[in-house]
């Protein structure tokens, strides 16, 4: 496989689907939470539901911030130094 279609579909396309989804979450919560403020009658299903919700998006907003340096280099780049030979 290409590093083109490497990058693509190993890189790329997980991360535009995980934030696609995380955008449809966060939505939701936004929406969960303006009702809750304008109608105020939320049961114990709805605040678990909306707070199910709002750490959803709060842990994947965090777990995007702390991947390691090395997790966003393109495949083919390395840490380390060239190693020299004599």
């Amino acid at each position: 496989m290409s590093n083109r279609a490497s990058f693509i579909f190993g890189r790329a396309l997980p991360l535009g689907v995980f934030g696609f989804l995380v955008a449809i979450q966060g939505e939701l919560a936004f929406a969960g939470v303006q009702h809750a403020l304008t109608h105020g009658d939320l049961d114990r299903a709805g605040i678990m539901y909306l707070l199910n919700r709002i750490l959803t998006v709060a842990f994947s907003r965090s777990w995007s911030r702390s991947t390691p340096s090395a997790a966003r280099r393109s495949p083919g780049t390395t840490t380390r130094s060239p190693s020299r030979r004599p």
